[in-house]
């Protein structure tokens, strides 16, 4: 095992990318445990930051969160120039998965001195094609902003520009906006015309084509007002949905009319690079299969529905990370999607995961509703 810096700089040196990973794990591990290396700041420059290998780009996103980036006098240290300008770099690159991923890293940047010089960079990604770069973007600034506002004094305007906008977004984009909203919201400054301002967004969303923006943006209505038409968008989906899912023959029956006829559609979104619904798709599967093997006896029907469930799963899974995809799968709908299949695979185990996705989930959101039904008094 490599333990000096000594070592561990010999070990970036060798030049293979497998080798670099390895090195980084170790380095940022050491980071988090308080001995952070600090002479290893310009090999890791110098040797790794030009690599162009995705999975090294992620590491150094988390080492650079992480390592000091001041000396003992609080002031950023000349190194972080030029991280600053390899950071610039990949806010300009043309794959949208870098800059999309760039973008997420600076949210959790709290040196200003860091951010400075990126923000012409991060304002113009606002103006990007493509929906994750542009969603990645928004966040980006709205984060900027509630940091160190003197950054970028018209955030604001930027937002209500961007907010104008809404009805004509992509699914994913829409879904940024409510999550944008929600988070804005538990703060001081959602009051008044702001406030007022969210609510009437949030009421254009509930018109949206997308059912999962329409939920979300339900739920998320909820807590910015007592308004009973949005407790009754939620009332709805309540009593329609566990109504009809302790039926065998009507899972079966979902499972089946959903693969012939929503494929064709569904296939273009993913190769599109919307992840979110496949991750949708695939926990919606997971509580399928599971509430299925709950109520029958039949071991094999169970076993077939898993089985095609899994390969469904799987399938998203490769096709994110194939060249067919306009964008790769991000991690978190990777992960998700991961855990239903852990789930599904582990059928038939007593698993809390199971309890969760059957009962704890709904209890919750059954609980969620029955408190803003009295709250609206509905």
């Amino acid at each position: 095992m490599l333990h000096s810096a000594q070592d561990l700089r010999a070990a970036l040196e060798k030049g293979t990318d497998e080798l670099k990973l390895d090195t980084m794990r170790r380095i940022i591990i050491s980071t988090l445990n308080a001995n952070p290396h600090p002479t290893l700041l310009m090999p890791i420059i110098q040797l790794v930051l030009p690599s162009k290998n995705k999975h090294i780009k992620k590491l150094l996103h988390f080492y650079w969160e992480i390592c000091p980036k001041v000396d003992e006098n609080g002031k950023l240290k000349q190194e972080m120039i030029l991280v600053s300008n390899a950071i610039r770099n990949d806010l300009q690159h043309p794959n949208e998965y870098i800059r999309g991923a760039t973008l997420r890293f600076l949210q959790k940047i709290r040196e200003p001195e860091l951010l400075e010089p990126l923000i012409p960079t991060c304002r113009a990604c606002l103006e990007h094609r493509h929906s994750y770069v542009h969603k990645n973007a928004v966040m980006a600034v709205f984060t900027i902003y509630k940091n160190f506002d003197f950054l970028i004094p018209d955030a604001p305007e930027l937002i209500q520009t961007f907010m104008a906008a809404i009805p004509g977004l992509d699914e994913m984009m829409q879904l940024a906006v409510i999550e944008l909203i929600r988070k804005e919201s538990k703060g001081a400054s959602s009051e008044g015309a702001l406030k007022a301002r969210y609510i009437k967004c949030i009421f254009e969303l509930l018109n949206s084509g997308s059912h999962s923006v329409k939920y979300e943006a339900a739920t998320t209505l909820t807590t910015l007002t007592q308004n009973p038409a949005a407790v009754k968008v939620i009332r709805h989906s309540r009593r329609v949905v566990p109504h009809h899912a302790h039926r065998p023959s009507t899972i079966q029956a979902n499972l089946e009319a959903g693969k012939a006829a929503a494929k064709p559609p569904l296939r273009a979104l993913i190769l599109g690079g919307d992840f979110y619904t496949g991750s949708v798709l695939a926990s919606s599967l997971t509580r399928l299969v599971l509430r299925f093997a709950e109520i029958s006896a039949d071991q094999r029907a169970v076993n077939e529905l898993r089985a095609e469930a899994m390969l469904i799963m799987t399938s998203i899974i490769r096709v994110g990370q194939s060249q067919f995809a306009s964008v790769p799968i991000d991690e978190d709908a990777q992960g998700r999607i991961t855990n239903c299949l852990q789930s599904l695979a582990e059928i038939g185990q007593p698993q809390p995961i199971k309890e969760i996705f059957l009962h704890d989930t709904q209890a919750a959101y059954t609980k969620m509703v029955a408190h803003e039904e009295k709250k609206a008094g509905v």
